[in-house]
């Protein structure tokens, strides 16, 4: 069983998919299975493997399924009994997600664009840069990008993959490129997306979207005015704020103050 695992997580990688291992790290009373059983829980939500059946495996499978979404990891502790199941123990189980990693795809290459790729290069995610302009968008103004989509708008961007680990941030120098950005990647698979502008330029957009038949779930997606409300100036500051809520949607936070989460944590344990 150990190396079916290990052949269907081999496999699962080299093909780029989105999956979930996991791990019984800690056993307590009495359990259906021992310390390092493992499942391997499929995008699709098929599983490989067995943690022990029943209401724990499903109630696993379920949180598996939700950390998928958003690529993150936790450490569950299960109490069997709780969850209706006889032997009555409890078992610690590590969760791990694997797949794809978020990758930004920034639509213009001027000042924040240049401090988006900047700020992305140093957390470790990968940059797409697009611009019309061979002067912006360049090797020696991005030394940190993986790939430069040079060329008109119309042209370029629309060949950009974009799958729901990408997030497009759309900062051009022009409300017309802007607009063709976004037309792009509103009916794309993208996980986030972003323009700037005032909150007037926003209106405008989405009601243009609406003109050209696009649907409202896809016009929900768009996050204009961009970024969380932050008081941001210049472009790094708008960066962070970019980042702030484009973090927010791939990591599923709250959004809140860290001082307020905690303390509703510390409340509900009381």
């Amino acid at each position: 069983m150990v190396d079916k695992l290990l052949a269907e997580m081999s496999r699962l990688a080299d093909a780029g998919e989105v999956f979930a291992v996991a791990t019984i790290t800690a056993s307590e009373g009495s359990s259906p299975r021992h310390i390092g059983s493992k499942m391997i829980v499929r995008a699709d939500g098929s599983i490989v493997g067995s943690i022990g059946g029943g209401a724990v495996e499903k109630y696993v499978h379920g949180k598996a399924k939700h950390l998928m979404k958003h690529r993150v990891t936790e450490t569950i502790d299960v109490d069997l009994s709780k969850q209706g199941m006889v032997c009555g123990g409890k078992v610690t189980v590590f969760i791990e997600t694997h797949g794809p990693v978020i990758r930004l795809v920034i639509c213009g290459g001027g000042h924040i664009g240049a401090a988006l790729a900047d700020m992305g290069d140093k957390m470790g995610i990968p940059v797409w840069v697009a611009d019309d302009r061979p002067d912006f968008c360049n090797e020696e103004r991005f030394p940190q990008a993986e790939r430069l989509f040079c060329g008109p708008y119309t042209e370029t961007v629309p060949t950009i993959p974009l799958d729901p680990m990408c997030a497009v941030v759309i900062v051009t120098h022009g409300h017309a490129h802007d607009f063709t950005c976004l037309r792009t990647a509103v009916e794309s698979d993208a996980g986030y997306i972003g323009m700037i502008g005032s909150r007037n330029k926003a209106r405008t957009a989405l009601k243009r979207l609406r003109r050209d038949g696009v649907s409202e779930e896809a016009i929900a997606k768009v996050r204009a005015p961009i970024g969380l409300d932050v008081g941001a100036e210049s472009p790094y500051e708008i960066t962070v704020a970019i980042f702030a809520e484009m973090l927010n949607v791939f990591r599923g936070g709250t959004g809140r103050p860290m001082r307020e989460v905690v303390v509703e944590e510390v409340k509900t344990k009381e």
